[in-house]
């Protein structure tokens, strides 16, 4: 037998390989595939504008030097004591956030809770002062390094920028908190898929890769 093909009996597809390499593969693309995470974010943008909340911000690209615009989530996971998500933002009530929130997520009660507090909480305000709900999402002084959602802080004010009583901005600090464990546990979820061990296994199967009979990628 010559070298060549001594050295090609070496190789194996990610089905050739045994159970315990297949496992040694799987573990070593889940820790590339944990570092390289990318969420989708649009079913959260969606989300927020439905409900008034503008997590968006301009920014500029250092190397360019054009502008363009990004949401504010951020977040850490999905392991440790401490993960979470939060973001930062500005809120103007949206009337009718109700129906359109029932209408795009028609099986997310956590958004239906959070569109219908909100909307509570607008016309207890119209009802007494003729005025609109609009408030300010912040990070917290105190919120270190961590990014969860009790790290966020919220004002809430009426429509011509009157701060209103500590105990509706309590409120409405609390809804944005509930809105942030929102997208952390929709990222969870879509990190959970993506790295499972049937997903990897259907990505390593279907890819052209190559691996050793220990299930090292070559």
């Amino acid at each position: 037998m010559s070298a060549l093909a001594a050295i090609q009996e070496d190789v194996y597809t990610f089905d050739q390989l045994s159970d315990e390499a297949k496992r040694r593969a799987r573990d070593a693309r889940r820790e590339d595939e944990a570092r390289d995470f990318e969420p989708e974010y649009e079913s959260y943008e969606t989300a927020a504008k439905l409900l008034g909340i503008d997590l968006t911000e301009r920014l500029t690209n250092k190397r360019t030097g054009k502008s363009y615009t990004a949401n504010t989530i951020q977040y850490s996971g999905f392991w440790s004591q401490g993960d979470g998500a939060s973001f930062t933002g500005d809120f103007t009530f949206v009337p009718g956030c109700c129906e359109s929130v029932r209408e795009m997520f028609p099986q997310c009660s956590i958004l239906h809770e959070i569109a219908d507090s909100l909307t509570a909480m607008h016309n207890t305000l119209r009802l007494l002062e003729g005025k609109k709900l609009s408030g300010k999402i912040t990070h917290g002084y105190h919120s270190g390094s961590y990014v969860h959602s009790h790290t966020m802080d919220a004002t809430a004010y009426d429509e011509e920028g009157e701060e209103l009583e500590i105990e509706t901005s309590d409120r409405f600090r609390d809804i944005m908190r509930d809105f942030a464990d929102w997208i952390y546990k929709g990222l969870e979820e879509d990190y959970d898929s993506q790295t499972s061990d049937e997903a990897i296994n259907e990505r390593l199967s279907e890819g052209d890769y190559e691996f050793d009979e220990e299930g090292v990628m070559l």
